[in-house]
């Protein structure tokens, strides 16, 4: 159904021809025509002939339209225009239908209001006619996102970041994770209520950013090394390149957004109180055992119930060193065996 909001201005189209003895039909002007439009109470509120009114127009043989100007307090609801013409001495009379809805109304027919953090897609079929009465001949598909919230991080800081490895990824794809890691930062935090001392308040959004960030582009090197692996090539535009000994690789870039996020994880749980200075992964990546008690995070057993976890989980390091601004302690998520922090 057409649709229009109040105030708007509506095409009615209306088609006029006869049928020949062989079957064809022929695209005729008629030698009157009148256009009635009602309301949804079935009142006339406005009439129309063509010949003494600009906006009743002949757009081409046997096609005509009416550029009908919606009121500002027009009734919402299902509008009918009435064409009255004479072909051939004939009286022919044919109704159409318009919708008239108000400001950001939904106007879809039975389904639910349109909601936020959601992908649409819409299909156009291949049989809709255009107003000549020509049908479009290929299914038309759209797509679009309503708003995305939370979103920590942008999609041009996505791009700035990660350059080239994310030139062929559309702007909708990048948005998604941004929200995806968005809403896990929200999982994160141990509430949603922001600290009022200013440092910790600085240092949780630059952790919430810095994750979200990190998190997008891990996800989309990720996604780089499934289709072309780790190895040190690359292209630019034509040219293939191959790099030299000690050049980062895809790998190693995106061993680093895994750092980050590694890092900038105690940020939010401890709801800015405190920074992973030097992350698990930066110190042995992938040796956590009993043996190596010496990797993990820079916490206090006393902290134990801030995160919910049982202090009893928490293990005293062989290394006395400091590495940031706790003695380094191991994370166990149970005795024996020690937690990733990612």
């Amino acid at each position: 159904m057409r649709d229009v909001r109040r105030g708007g201005v509506i095409e009615l189209w209306c088609r006029f021809h006869k049928h020949n003895a062989d079957g064809s039909v022929t695209l005729i002007d008629p030698s009157s025509i009148t256009v009635v439009v009602s309301d949804p109470d079935s009142n006339p509120v406005s009439s129309y002939t063509y010949g003494t009114q600009p906006n009743l127009i002949r757009a081409s043989k046997g096609i005509y339209r009416l550029d009908y100007p919606v009121s500002l307090t027009a009734s919402t609801g299902t509008w009918s225009d009435e064409w009255t013409a004479v072909i051939e001495g004939n009286t022919i009379v044919t109704s159409n239908a318009f919708l008239v809805f108000t400001e950001y109304a939904y106007t879809g027919d039975g389904g639910p209001m349109l909601s936020d953090n959601t992908l649409y897609s819409v299909v156009f079929d291949s049989r809709i006619k255009d107003a000549d009465g020509v049908e479009i001949g290929t299914d038309l598909y759209y797509i679009f996102v309503t708003e995305l919230s939370p979103m920590y991080a942008t999609v041009s800081a996505v791009r700035t970041n990660y350059a080239t490895y994310v030139s062929d990824v559309n702007d909708m794809t990048i948005a998604l994770l941004i929200h995806d890691f968005s809403v896990e930062v929200d999982a994160i935090m141990p509430t949603l209520t922001m600290p009022t001392d200013p440092e910790a308040l600085s240092r949780l959004n630059v952790a919430m950013y810095r994750y979200v960030l990190c998190g997008t582009g891990h996800k989309l090197l990720g996604d780089l090394m499934g289709r072309y692996g780790g190895s040190k090539r690359a292209r630019l535009g034509d040219l293939d390149i191959s790099y030299g000994p000690g050049v980062a690789s895809i790998r190693d870039d995106w061993l680093d957004a895994e750092k980050c996020m590694e890092k900038w994880r105690l940020a939010l749980e401890s709801m800015g109180q405190y920074l992973d200075v030097i992350p698990a992964a930066s110190v042995g990546r992938g040796k956590y055992s009993a043996d190596r008690m010496d990797i993990g995070r820079t916490i206090d057993p006393s902290l134990a119930t801030d995160f919910g976890v049982n202090g009893s989980a928490y293990r005293r390091s062989r290394v006395t060193g400091q590495y940031g601004l706790r003695p380094v302690r191991t994370w166990f998520s149970n005795p024996g065996t020690a937690r990733r922090s990612y």
